[in-house]
């Protein structure tokens, strides 16, 4: 590819840089400032034609006859306007670039017919824009000169399309899902994917469709979705419960689940009769051996009492 930079300080630097990295490509630099050639030359090592690239004969001298892009960095608009419709129109280069300062001149120089117009202005604008809305859970970024729009969605429970799979959904057909991200891993929106809450949605649209996207996907669940969503959860939760007991009775010893014996041992064989009067028979043993006590303590009493008598 024939690439074309023109004018421009260190960010024709950066430029140069970007498109070395291939290397079939073939740039050509034009710039009208001696010492920012000498300096692109110098660190960029690459051959740089110092003049106006505005100048039909500067162009015609670089030979940039049937160029794939043209990309005019100048610091002044209308030098980039008449650079980039001096090598379309004349030098029948096929895609031309430029940079503008004020960001009214995007809409006109597009009109006027330069392929793409980037404000640097204007992209700070929106920057700022996307960094004070951190928190809010759509965003938005433009591409293509505020063609195209790059809308960032988190889901919440409340959201219609939430809990349901992207295949019945009815999707708008003026934007197209990029890719899912759950749980920091990235999933192809496939039609059988289901959308969960805090599922973030990276979805493509023109910039004209922004306000409808955001407002499909911000669309609460009626009150019987919201049944729905609950009922299922809890039969899913149920089905999970059934499961694991399954896996809990599957992993037990065989054996371990038969009913407990019961032992009898001998006192059980006893007649209903015996079973009464046993008792009463350990009442009355307990009876003889108190009284038993009794005789022996009064008998050592009067022992003693004879002793001291004598």
């Amino acid at each position: 590819m024939i690439v074309v930079i023109a004018n421009g300080n260190l960010e024709a630097a950066y430029v140069i840089d970007s498109f070395k990295e291939d290397k079939h490509n073939k740039i050509i630099v034009i710039n009208s400032d001696k010492e920012v050639a000498e300096y692109l030359m110098k660190h960029q090592h690459v051959s740089v034609y110092v003049g106006n690239p505005w100048r039909t004969y500067a162009l015609e001298e670089a030979g940039v006859y049937d160029a794939d892009l043209f990309i005019s960095l100048s610091d002044n608009d209308t030098d980039n306007y008449v650079s980039c419709i001096l090598a379309k129109k004349v030098f029948n280069v096929r895609k031309c670039i430029c940079v503008v300062k004020n960001p009214d001149n995007v809409e006109i120089y597009k009109k006027l017919g330069i392929d793409s117009v980037i404000s640097s202005t204007y992209l700070l604008t929106q920057n700022i824009k996307t960094e004070s809305l951190e928190g809010n859970l759509i965003r938005s970024m433009n591409l293509d000169s505020n063609k195209i729009v790059m809308v960032e969605a988190t889901l919440l429970s409340k959201y219609r399309i939430c809990n349901k799979a992207i295949m019945d959904i009815h999707f708008p057909p003026y934007a197209n899902i990029a890719y899912i991200m759950r749980d920091n891993e990235f999933i192809i929106p496939k039609g059988n994917v289901i959308l969960k809450p805090r599922d973030t949605l990276v979805i493509a649209c023109e910039k004209a469709d922004e306000t409808s996207l955001k407002k499909y996907l911000t669309q609460r669940a009626s009150a019987k979705d919201l049944k729905k969503n609950i009922a299922s959860q809890i039969e899913k939760s149920l089905v999970k419960i059934k499961n694991n007991e399954v896996k809990e009775e599957a992993s037990l010893p065989e054996g371990s689940l038969e009913t407990p014996k019961v032992v009898v041992g001998e006192s059980s064989s006893l007649s209903e009769g015996q079973k009464e009067t046993a008792p009463m028979e350990k009442k009355s043993e307990k009876k003889k051996s108190v009284a038993k006590k009794r005789t022996t303590t009064k008998k050592q009493a009067s022992s003693a009492s004879k002793k001291k008598t004598v």
